[in-house]
């Protein structure tokens, strides 16, 4: 076994990479995603994590670590985080999530139920709204067909194109814009 100054194929592995850093408003805390280099299981894993700009080591994990959040997107006032995470359909597709910095876990802004993920998302300045991508669900015609399997399938007339929607933080209420 490879093992040069306490160093184990395990350890290297285990090693979390961070990505998706952002920071805050204030620009006192630098917020990110890490997952470790390779997956344990079966699902993909990270985690979101903040850390203080003032102070060295201050890195603290936000979220568990047993789902795919990712993406986090401060809040502009600095108040909380919006992110991506299959912690509903675990593998499947990601909701969007928001951890408010002063409590307890975070709670979903979008349906949990879809199968569809959302691709990517930015706040609006004042807070109030949250853009996002994310591909139309299937009707129940089209699940009945692809459940009987008597159509024929034609490859490109069922692009997933994303469409453009728009959150209503507060009230959770989504429009399509196009």
């Amino acid at each position: 076994m490879l093992k040069a100054h306490g160093i184990t194929p395990e350890i290297l592995v285990d090693l979390l990479i961070p990505s998706g850093v952002v920071l805050s408003p204030d620009g006192h805390r630098v917020a990110y995603s890490a997952a470790p280099v390779a997956r344990k299981g079966e699902h993909v894993l990270s985690s979101l994590w903040l850390a203080d700009t003032s102070k060295e080591h201050s890195a603290r994990q936000a979220t568990s670590g047993h789902f795919n959040d990712r993406f986090p997107q401060w809040r502009p006032d600095g108040t909380s985080i919006a992110f991506l995470s299959d912690r509903n359909k675990q593998g499947i597709s990601c909701a969007l999530f928001l951890q408010d910095m002063s409590v307890g876990e975070p709670i979903a802004l979008t349906d949990v139920s879809c199968e569809k993920s959302i691709k990517t998302f930015a706040w609006s300045p004042s807070g109030e709204y949250i853009a996002y991508l994310s591909p139309d669900e299937k009707s129940e015609e089209q699940k009945a067909k692809e459940k009987s399997r008597d159509d024929a399938i034609v490859h490109g007339a069922h692009c997933e194109y994303g469409r453009l929607r728009l959150l209503h933080v507060q009230s959770r209420k989504v429009s399509v814009l196009v």
